[in-house]
């Protein structure tokens, strides 16, 4: 819902606009590989996802994999469930579908495609697979890429593929672009995916760039933490300042995180974790 409010700066007539009635996140999101691929062991991966269900109180998480640790999903699935929370598959795209058929029977939510730039071509060929065997689709699209002739075709493709959602943004946790312009064909590319039944969000977009129709589908850093499509904020934080980070800092920063979580804050470990993330290999004796 939009709110208009009429207020007065240096008695001129101003207008201010709110958004209300948002659901709130309850989506985490974790991953099974460093920024740099090196791979995090399952025992971490699984301390991940137990601090977003227990700690964060997140229902749903998105697992971030790459085409070797996508098959630990099933695993992992397998453990969620013991803690009461759906896992997601999030991709980037990078690398081919493979036997999604087992990821869906061992009960993966969704698959959540979020390609880079770079690989914005291979959504067709993961689509194709996510369809035949009826597992539904998030799509996280980079603004960068898109064009006004692309947009006029995809809301049925979308549909037909079993998108449920999609997102268009300047950025994502994943990766960044130095912007673009907002192509023509939005208003009239979110009107066709309203029409097909997908939800639309436009995130880090600023609301005078569309038109005020379609403000309630924009997502900037107020609405983003506020939206049932965003990320829960803190997990969100813990994943930017894990992702980027080798196993061993990654798997010291987890067990002391999920320490002073659930069992009690202990104070040496309260000043180690500012080290490991900050300046890991200032002390590097340390963490060995």
């Amino acid at each position: 819902m939009v709110r208009h409010t009429e207020t007065y700066v240096e008695g001129a007539p101003v207008t201010l606009i709110a958004q209300e009635n948002r659901i709130g996140p309850t989506r985490g999101i974790v991953s099974t590989v460093s920024a740099n691929g090196a791979r995090y062991d399952r025992t971490d991966v699984e301390r991940w996802i137990r601090i977003n269900r227990v700690v964060f109180k997140t229902e749903k998480i998105d697992v971030c994999v790459d085409t070797r640790s996508i098959w630990e999903i099933p695993s992992l699935i397998t453990y969620a469930k013991t803690l009461d929370c759906r896992l997601s598959i999030r991709t980037d795209c990078s690398f081919p579908p493979d036997d999604l058929q087992r990821q869906k029977n061992a009960g993966a939510f969704e698959l959540h495609l979020a390609p880079t730039p770079a690989h914005i071509a291979n959504i067709d060929t993961w689509l194709q697979a996510a369809s035949a065997v009826g597992l539904r689709v998030r799509l996280t699209l980079p603004m960068s890429e898109l064009s006004t002739q692309e947009l006029a075709d995809t809301a049925k493709l979308y549909k037909d593929s079993g998108v449920t959602v999609v997102v268009v943004s300047t950025h994502d946790p994943l990766w960044r672009s130095d912007g673009a312009i907002l192509p023509d064909g939005i208003p009239a590319f979110v009107d066709a995916l309203s029409a097909e039944g997908i939800e639309c969000s436009l995130v880090n977009i600023p609301f005078c760039a569309v038109p005020e129709s379609l403000w309630p589908c924009v997502l900037n850093e107020s609405q983003f933490y506020n939206d049932h499509q965003g990320y829960v904020r803190e997990s969100l934080d813990m994943f930017l300042q894990v992702h980027p980070k080798g196993r061993i800092v990654a798997k010291k920063a987890l067990a002391i995180w999920l320490g002073r979580y659930t069992l009690m804050a202990n104070p040496i470990d309260e000043k180690i974790l500012p080290w490991l993330l900050e300046h890991p290999w200032l002390r590097a004796r340390v963490i060995a």
